[in-house]
């Protein structure tokens, strides 16, 4: 459906557009990660909410090349779905789980990846280190640190051993 290419790694984040969820994180540091792996990563956005048009432009400032469900790129860096309801068909679909949120308590979509056999990058916020395996399952990075969010993410594209073992 997205056009993912074999050797694309595909990152997800999953949740409502809202300023809680600092999605500008996750764009921000994966237009880093983008900038060094070029092809080899695609990024999607699986939601909707009141910050979806901000976050568009946000991703032009960056010379981020977006797709939307109202204007598809196929060729785009970054996708926004909108709402997928069949989520472990996303989940299968991803690579790799990012949350980039400035505050959370139990959120699904870690456990789902866990479930699903996803390794996660996620910001070291609110409840996340009680349902990760920081190390094992998961990599923690500091909230608002978007070079070590990028960094994270390519350590886990850069090894597939880790990236599988971790999954």
């Amino acid at each position: 459906q997205y056009s993912i290419q074999p050797h694309q790694i595909a990152i997800g984040i999953i949740g409502r557009l809202v300023p809680i969820k600092n999605l500008k994180l996750f764009i921000k540091a994966f237009s880093i990660t983008h900038q060094k792996n070029g092809d080899k990563t695609i990024a999607f956005i699986i939601g909707d909410g009141e910050q979806m048009a901000e976050l568009q432009e946000f991703c032009r400032t960056l010379d981020l090349s977006i797709s939307t469900p109202e204007n598809k790129n196929f060729d785009a860096a970054l996708v926004f779905t909108s709402w997928i309801h069949e989520i472990d068909i996303a989940m299968n679909g991803i690579d790799i789980l990012a949350i980039s949120s400035l505050n959370e308590g139990t959120p699904a979509s870690l456990i789902e990846a866990q479930a699903a056999g996803k390794p996660i990058v996620a910001t070291d916020v609110g409840g996340i280190a009680n349902i990760v395996l920081e190390g094992e399952t998961a990599l923690l990075v500091e909230s608002g640190d978007p070079i070590g969010f990028s960094n994270a993410l390519n350590q886990l594209i850069s090894d597939e051993k880790l990236r599988m073992k971790m999954g």
